[in-house]
């Protein structure tokens, strides 16, 4: 019955996994970054100058109609390349 004790060891909570290159980023990546990054800012700075014309609900409605539209047209593209 006597024997060491069994120890275990915790794994860190977030742990980065490993990638396809080790290295840190290259310049593609950082310029992917940057891409979306202004793409996100974008969308703020539009619907600031947008509530200046309209109104938060119209704003509101037409998002929710183009992100509808987009997911309609990726889905409808998607499956016509499947056939």
């Amino acid at each position: 019955m006597g024997g060491s004790p069994r120890v275990t060891t915790r794994r860190p909570l977030l742990e980065a996994g490993t990638g396809a290159q080790p290295e840190a980023f290259g310049a593609g990546e950082w310029l992917l970054l940057w891409g979306v990054a202004l793409i996100w800012r974008s969308s703020f700075l539009f619907i600031e100058f947008a509530l200046d014309a309209l109104r938060p609900g119209v704003i509101a409605l037409r998002r929710v109609l183009l992100g509808t539209a987009l997911v309609l047209g990726g889905a409808w593209l998607t499956s016509r390349r499947e056939h």
